[in-house]
């Protein structure tokens, strides 16, 4: 769907983890050059990341076999300590 639909731009809110409780599962690569396969032809491929502040930036290159449209480039907004943030 992100792919048929040209999403360039996904925003995770959320950590990972909120104390014991597991909040979001981990489908993108960290590593540069790191390709990570999520199921159904579908990978993401690692380009680049920058911290920015209270958000961390991901640039992927995500691929599909099984799309006429191939590949797209990705950004991933993912941002820190929000909640921490909104307490403090």
């Amino acid at each position: 769907m992100i792919i048929e639909r040209r999403i360039s731009v996904i925003v995770m809110l959320t950590d990972l983890q909120e104390g014991a409780r597991k909040k979001s599962d981990q489908y993108w690569p960290d590593r540069e050059d790191e390709v990570r396969e999520i199921g159904s032809g579908i990978s993401l491929k690692h380009e680049s990341s920058s911290y920015q502040g209270v958000f961390l930036k991901r640039k992927v290159i995500l691929s599909s076999s099984g799309s006429s449209l191939n590949s797209c480039y990705l950004t991933l907004v993912k941002f820190i300590n929000l909640r921490e943030r909104e307490i403090g």
